[in-house]
């Protein structure tokens, strides 16, 4: 799909660049020293330790982001959404841990590194990079098929993308059979069914009819794509916000729209809060005030999570 894609929009606004997925086996360490011009394998290396699929998804965005900063328009091939997801969170992870995890892996805690300057412009890229994929400027859209289950998989989804504070902004539901289109009834209804059930639930959702001939798929992409490059960008959550309270207290909170409360953890490592829900984790760096401070309760709010600080006496020696 991405492929037609492409062709659609480069027919409707002129340049556009596509980004395909880096395969499982490809020399990453290789492809970010290029991507970060004096890094130097050994420095790529470690920071490609232990990061399976999510240091492709890592390598995709460094090419999306120097796409769009030549000003190009972007098509990006994600591959499949856990994959996506997965490597999002894990960009959230480098952006709180990244530099420290470089320099202490290579030089020991405490110690001057040479190469610094290297890893500060990684993880300035990697925070460019979250700041992209959560941007209401990037559209995202989320391809299925309407099989069975079909429904719950979007609601899955659009919760686990919300975990990350991003959304979908359109979802595209292909292989559709046409009525009266000779295919074998009720299953065909079925599917239809279906994608009246998504279209009911949510706005942005585009079809692509089941054909025959094959070739045909890229001419049927194509003639959405302009549509999808135009949908109004969905709502994001909204952006974390710290309390102060009169006696002293405050309160973090974070608004996880879709996300369910069952099985839903938060916790404080370091100077972050981590939150884990659905198979994902979410890291909120703490706000210089939060980190003098220790986590005193926590609970949902409607679809809000507030984390409840106090203060820490022995950081606060002005209080006493």
């Amino acid at each position: 799909m991405a492929r037609s894609l492409e062709h659609g929009l480069r027919a409707a606004s002129g340049e556009v660049a596509w980004i395909d997925r880096v395969p499982l086996g490809t020399d990453w360490g290789a492809l970010l020293v290029r991507a970060v011009p004096g890094l130097g394998s050994r420095r790529a290396d470690a920071a490609l330790l232990g990061l399976g699929d999510a240091g492709g998804v890592i390598i995709e965005m460094l090419a999306v982001l120097d796409a769009v900063d030549s000003g190009s328009d972007v098509v990006w091939d994600a591959g499949d959404v856990d994959r996506l997801l997965r490597g999002w969170a894990f960009i959230e992870f480098l952006t709180c841990f990244l530099p420290d995890m470089v320099n202490e892996s290579l030089v020991g805690p405490g110690q001057a590194s040479a190469g610094e300057e290297f890893d500060v412009t990684l993880a300035a890229r990697v925070c460019e990079i979250g700041a992209l994929l959560a941007s209401r400027a990037t559209r995202t859209c989320l391809v299925v098929a309407p099989n069975h289950g079909v429904e719950s998989f979007v609601t899955d989804c659009e919760a686990r993308v919300s975990l990350l504070g991003g959304a979908w902004d359109s979802v595209v539901v292909n292989q559709v059979p046409a009525v009266d289109g000779g295919w074998p009834e009720p299953w065909a209804g079925r599917r239809r069914d279906r994608l009246a059930t998504l279209t009911a639930w949510r706005g942005g959702v585009a079809q692509v009819p089941m054909l025959v001939e094959e070739p045909g798929d890229s001419a049927a992409y194509e003639a959405i794509s302009e549509r999808l490059a135009l949908v109004s960008p969905c709502s994001r959550p909204d952006d974390v916000v710290v309390q102060a309270h009169d006696d002293g207290r405050y309160s973090l909170r974070v608004h996880l729209p879709m996300v369910p409360p069952t099985g839903l953890r938060a916790g404080v490592l370091g100077t972050t809060l981590v939150i884990d829900a659905m198979g994902l984790r979410r890291y909120v760096p703490l706000a210089p005030v939060l980190q003098r401070c220790e986590v005193s309760g926590a609970g949902m709010r409607g679809d809000t999570l507030v984390v409840r600080f106090e203060r820490t006496p022995a950081l606060w020696p002005e209080a006493s």
